[in-house]
């Protein structure tokens, strides 16, 4: 998985910086590095096996799961999922 199927991903769910940050867990350097222009890396392998999980699961599965992630998140703001 390349860091523009990951951006796609992003956009398909509508998850902003901080919720991304939450559901993979990994820090800003690490989400600046997927998803800047500049770069086109590779992603992990765990990020892009949960990805993958998440989409043969279906939309209406994978928004549950995701809602549910960013359920334990202190930020209120953060733990609001977009439609």
């Amino acid at each position: 998985m390349k860091s523009e199927d990951f951006k796609s991903f992003l956009r398909k769910y509508k998850l902003s910086k901080p919720q991304a940050m939450h559901l993979f867990k990994f820090q800003k350097t690490t989400y600046h590095k997927y998803t800047s222009p500049k770069f086109n890396e590779e992603i992990s392998d765990s990020i892009a096996l949960v990805c993958d999980c998440l989409e043969h699961m279906g939309k209406g599965k994978a928004y549950r799961f995701i809602k549910e992630k960013l359920s334990t998140h202190p930020d209120k703001a953060v733990r609001k999922l977009k439609k």
